[in-house]
């Protein structure tokens, strides 16, 4: 198997691997592309009931608790909860007064996942048994038997060595810098939802204000045609719901009203849903 194939099979892997299986949300794939890997999913429709269509799908959530569901798949999750079925899908479980300790073995797997998984700890939770404050407990454990490597210093170099480069470039900045055709005009909550371990890098290594100006109008951060277009066409896939609309593409509300403003689709007042009819 050609390398960069296998790299990428393996990047797959990573992000939606479940005991060795690749294990995807139960809904339509649009696009999937690499560098980074972002995976674009197609509209579903519940006819008012999300946990008839989960039922159908239990296969794909068996074994996951809320939080690693909310994670996998979260516009099923909200669905779920805005028609009051979350409790039938996944029955909250409730804690033990005293729970039992993990053992010495648990700990040091809850750590090394923490760790594999950049210090993220509700990203550590998709690939563990562990929730993610089962995992941050341990993660901040300062005793003798359990140690975190410390965290680097991306700030200087003290002892004179070279900085850690992300992604071939010196920083996230240089890397988002380098590619203006992926994330050219994109405001800060567009950069999350297409790359959110680019948005975590910056925030993390104080370079987000120097992405992207925290007070940057709306008309100056334009966007690009095609993305304009897929604002536009989910006006009869999410009904004219322009909340719904910005949720599922990663945009602001205000900015899904100006464009179906701009196309004369009819628009009505925040918290007014329409039956629309095409």
């Amino acid at each position: 198997m050609p390398p960069q194939i296998q790299a990428r099979l393996e990047e797959l892997l990573h992000k939606y691997g479940r005991n060795d299986r690749l294990v995807i949300p139960a809904r339509p794939i649009a696009t999937v592309s690499f560098d980074p890997l972002q995976i674009r999913f197609g509209p579903r429709h519940y006819h008012g009931n999300p946990l008839e269509f989960f039922m159908e799908h239990k296969e794909t959530y068996e074994g996951m608790g809320r939080t690693q569901f909310q994670l996998f798949d979260h516009g099923l999750y909200d669905a779920l909860r805005r028609h009051d079925q979350l409790d039938k899908a996944i029955p909250e479980v409730r804690p033990s007064p005293v729970r039992p300790k993990l053992t010495l073995q648990q700990q040091t797997e809850a750590i090394n996942v923490f760790v594999t998984n950049g210090g993220n700890a509700l990203r550590a939770a998709q690939h563990s048994p562990f929730s993610h404050t089962t995992i941050l407990k341990y993660a901040r454990t300062d005793g003798k038997e359990i140690r975190l490597p410390r965290q680097r210093d991306y700030s200087s170099n003290h002892n004179g060595t070279q900085k850690r480069q992300y992604r071939g470039y010196e920083s996230p900045l240089a890397y988002l810098r380098a590619h203006p055709e992926k994330y050219g005009g994109l405001s800060r909550r567009r950069i999350r939802f297409v790359d959110s371990g680019l948005y975590d890098s910056l925030k993390r290594r104080g370079q987000l204000d120097d992405a992207v100006d925290r007070g940057l109008d709306v008309s100056e951060n334009k966007l690009l045609p095609g993305q304009i277009a897929d604002i536009v066409n989910a006006y009869p896939t999410h009904n004219g719901n322009a909340t719904e609309t910005a949720r599922d593409l990663g945009y602001d509300t205000s900015t899904v009203l100006k464009y179906w403003k701009k196309s004369d689709l009819p628009v009505s007042r925040p918290g007014r849903r329409r039956n629309i009819k095409f």
